[in-house]
């Protein structure tokens, strides 16, 4: 990164692991040679950790010229409590245990004294807590777990009676489920911090609560079931890329589903005026998910009804590849091919925001976050249940969230439970609360994932975008080699497969060799050659042309690179045809420095470029190997 000795610093709420890895590599300052100057550029590594003031943790350190703080809790939640509230079923236990307990007493002829003493204790039995779960919820789990006791998962069939094609529908014993997967919204950027993701788009809880009641369909629940990745495994730019995020909620590949589940008791009426039997009960849950489907629609989110085959594979891929009559556990852990997988309860009246975004942040090779959403009798509640799974090349401690139950014994119907099929496990597996819609609304619940770390911006947070994937047909990057290798790396980390197509194959040899690995990097000399395997073309000719649209691939995000803007002179035939413009651009005014601006749709931000050492290592250092060509 560059910066003049008069630039004006900002604050970036960057890990800290970046600062550190930056001070251990060498004694107070990191240095690089600035190809345009001539001079070495330098920037501090010194992090000083400030008073710790209401529970925070606060450290700052200059960067590539870009000083950088970071906020964070340094404890979340409330204290852990003892006792759970009473309710109507566990206080009937705790009478009828007393009064068990007192007659057996009585029977064998014991005092009166120990008999009142014994029964007050087994009465208290059904309101205590072990690490936030009732014991007699642990009882229940000892005996499932010794019996080996699992749900039903139930069958999925396709309903082919509609006019926009076959649609996925699950079938329980009394209940039917239809299954939406939100698409990754265009034109989003994510504003990292310590622990916050802050984004321009977020699940509308409100909109799921006010669909659970229906004038005709009764909804009896709305899963939202969340599958995230902080990276791709299989990459030596994989572990780089986790040092630059650190603990950042850096989430960048993610999807949403969300399940909507009917009671066919319940719905008896509504399923007889659509048909009647199974294929009324489809219509139906069709129809009700339908109406969720439109209710993310107005709040700009894209989805779709997902097939039988969509569901099966959705299911497959939150399991890893095992099906699920194969699911083994351990009492503390399910294992799974190269992975294990722990799974923990969430008490939702107890988790914020900034939980979530700490959930998201820990490191693991994927984690999953699920809400159950119920009726209740006022319109302006919803009751909640929450659990969240990470997978892990071995267990995984429970995470510094105080908002966590454990389900140890459980582990099986946890997994279960997260599948958007609305599998009934017991109710006690994880705690339910009665919440008010708004204050769910306020836990911010992502919709996709936030793709790379690109900068930081203006105050001081990475800023995160996506630059693959679903949506994005075209992007346009103007400026240096170092730029677009660094942005392609930091893809290749997050999962990208690229093939370059370049007339200058030996300005990407030093990058090409430190991947060594082509199925996730390849440099191709020509322009024609079709690689269907790769979901990332990097086009990198010297005449900064750029594709034409209609020569898209289907699924494949085309990137241009050029030093200058690319030439806007076109033949007639060229004219003729329609020009659109980029799903993004990137720009590096003069193709030099540390600053970018980057633009999608009504999006456009100033950034500064960010790194440590270790990414510097692969990508070598700026520079330009054409003729410098200004913007």
């Amino acid at each position: 990164m560059f910066h003049s000795a008069d630039e004006k610093a900002v604050t970036a709420n960057l890990p800290l692991r970046c600062r550190r890895r930056c001070h251990d590599s060498s004694p107070g300052l990191c240095r690089r040679p600035d190809p345009h100057s001539g001079h070495a550029t330098q920037y501090s590594s010194s992090a000083h950790l400030g008073d710790r003031v209401g529970g925070h943790r606060r450290g700052t350190a200059t960067f590539g010229g870009v000083s950088m703080t970071r906020t964070g809790w340094a404890g979340r939640g409330r204290a852990a409590v003892p006792f759970v509230a009473p309710t109507v079923r566990r206080v009937i236990v705790a009478e009828t245990a007393a009064v068990a307990t007192g007659l057996a007493l009585l029977a064998a002829q014991v005092r009166p004294g120990w008999v009142l003493l014994a029964a007050a204790a087994v009465a208290l039995v059904p309101f205590v807590a072990v690490r936030r779960r009732p014991v007699v919820d642990w009882v229940r789990a000892i005996w499932r777990f010794l019996a080996d006791r699992a749900p039903d998962v139930g069958v999925t069939t396709e309903h082919t009676d509609t006019s926009d094609g076959p649609v996925g529908v699950h079938w329980q014993r009394n209940t039917v489920t239809c299954t939406i997967e939100i698409a990754a919204p265009e034109h989003a950027t994510t504003v990292l911090g310590r622990a916050s993701a802050e984004t321009q788009h977020a699940l509308p809880v409100d909109a799921l609560a006010s669909c659970l009641r229906q004038h005709d369909i009764e909804v009896c629940s709305i899963d939202v079931v969340a599958l995230g990745f902080r990276t791709s495994a299989g990459s030596v730019a994989t572990e780089v890329y986790e040092g630059l995020i650190g603990p950042l909620p850096a989430v960048a590949v993610r999807t949403v589903w969300v399940a909507v589940t009917l009671d066919l008791r319940a719905n008896a009426r509504a399923i007889e005026v659509r048909g009647g039997g199974r294929a009324g009960g489809a219509r139906t849950a069709v129809v009700a998910t339908t109406r969720v489907l439109r209710a993310l629609h107005a709040h700009g989110l894209s989805s779709r009804l997902l097939t039988g085959s969509e569901l099966r594979s959705a299911v497959l891929h939150l399991c890893r590849g095992v099906g699920t009559d194969d699911l083994t556990q351990t009492w503390s852990t399910a294992p799974m091919p190269g992975a294990s997988s722990t799974v923990f309860g969430i008490d939702c009246s107890a988790i914020t925001a900034e939980d979530i975004a700490t959930l998201w942040a820990t490191p693991s090779l994927g984690t999953t976050m699920s809400f159950h959403l119920q009726p209740t009798r006022d319109t302006g509640t919803v009751r909640v249940g929450g659990s969240c799974r990470f997978a892990a090349r071995t267990p995984i401690t429970k995470p510094r969230v105080r908002a966590l139950t454990s389900m140890s014994g459980s582990q099986h119907d946890g997994i279960l439970a997260q599948l958007p099929l609305a599998v009934p496990v017991p109710k006690s597996l994880s705690p339910s609360r009665i919440l008010d819609v708004s204050t769910v609304n306020e836990l911010m619940l992502p919709v996709s994932g936030c793709g790379q770390l690109l900068g930081s911006d203006a105050h001081g947070h990475g800023v995160a975008v996506r630059l693959f994937g679903p949506g994005l047909t075209r992007v346009r990057v103007v400026g240096e080699l170092y730029l677009a290798q660094q942005l392609l790396f930091r893809a290749i980390a997050t999962g990208a497969r690229v093939l370059v197509r370049t007339d200058r194959p030996h300005a990407w040899r030093a990058l090409l060799d430190a991947i060594g690995a082509p199925d996730r990097l390849l440099v191709d000399g020509t322009t024609s050659r079709s690689r269907p395997s790769y979901d990332v073309i990097l086009i990198d000719f010297a005449d900064g042309s750029e594709p034409p649209a209609q020569q898209g691939l289907s699924g494949v995000t085309v990137i241009s690179l050029s030093e200058h803007v690319p030439r806007t002179g076109r033949t007639d035939q060229e004219l003729s045809m329609p020009r659109s413009e980029p799903d993004l651009t990137i720009v590096q005014p003069h193709a030099s420095g540390d600053r970018i601006r980057v633009r999608s749709g009504p999006l456009d931000v100033e950034l500064t470029l960010v790194t440590i050492p270790q990414e510097t290592e692969f990508i070598g250092r700026p520079r330009s190997l054409r003729p410098a060509v200004r913007a």
